[in-house]
């Protein structure tokens, strides 16, 4: 109970006026509703893990805000084996991340910020035990609460930098540190602002010194340095709403496992 009160107060204490563009097709000064899941659809996917995430964000010109739910989970077959043991941590998460413009030059922006993450119970799992009863799948309640991570608070400062290229394409240089995690990422990304039907791209390298997410006890995972994304989606406006559906794949962020993670997305503006 107090996690839970301590991240609601939290968001009341974020300054939400001052909000910055984020690298995505939607565009900027609009809230967004995004729903991501790690997805098969045609593609072998990867028994590293699985990922259900829903976020509330909102972009501006000068900073942004998002709060978000996740679970995460080790794959596990549907129907359940003797022999079947978990390969990561199973965890319920509550995040928010904010940023700020720190500077703006002519050639792109400095943006600094922050996030803070709460591992624990929030029932998460009690959602995702009901939609695997209604596939038909065995429970998985006892393997994930024998894998699942100890309480805690996670907390990284961000700092990202944006630069628009020709074309409308986008340079994004991210850099986080702190009990979170330690990485750095360089994304190249084509987006539009859906008033028309549209493509758009992404291409992202990370290169991740730890995670404490996906390392968590008590399964204590060994991760994945490098991560590459390669994403693909389509926008479009449907009766005033900005609406895009995207695709990526990308390697596992746990080492041990070499097939591609997919994640689709859907993301609504109003």
């Amino acid at each position: 109970m107090f996690t839970r009160n301590t991240f609601f107060v939290v968001i009341f204490l974020i300054n939400t006026q001052a909000l910055a563009s984020q690298p995505m097709a939607l565009g900027d000064k609009r809230w967004q509703i995004e729903i991501a899941n790690d997805s098969p659809n045609g593609w072998k996917y990867s028994d590293a893990y699985e990922t259900h995430a829903t976020s509330l964000r909102k972009v501006g010109e000068s900073g942004w805000l998002e709060l978000s739910a996740a679970l995460v989970a080790p794959k596990r077959p549907k129907r359940a084996t003797d022999d079947w043991t978990a390969n990561r941590a199973f965890g319920e998460l509550l995040t928010s991340e904010f940023g700020n413009l720190y500077r703006k030059t002519e050639r792109g922006a400095w943006h600094i910020g922050g996030a803070l993450t709460f591992i624990g119970s929030f029932g998460l799992d009690s959602v995702q035990e009901e939609v695997h009863n209604l596939l038909g799948f065995d429970s998985m309640r006892n393997d994930l609460q024998n894998a699942r991570m100890n309480d805690a608070v996670l907390v990284s400062a961000l700092l990202d930098y944006r630069r628009r290229l020709d074309n409308g394409w986008l340079a994004d240089g991210g850099f986080e540190l702190g009990t979170r995690r330690n990485a750095a990422s360089l994304t190249i990304s084509k987006t539009t602002d859906c008033a028309r039907f549209a493509w758009n791209y992404q291409a992202k390298l990370e290169l991740v010194a730890n995670d404490e997410v996906v390392s968590a006890a008590p399964l204590n995972a060994d991760i994945r340095h490098l991560v590459p994304t390669l994403g693909v989606g389509m926008c479009f406006t449907w009766r005033g709403f900005p609406i895009e559906i995207s695709e990526e794949i990308s390697l596992p962020r746990i080492r041990s496992d070499d097939d591609i993670f997919p994640m689709v997305r859907l993301r609504v503006g109003f």
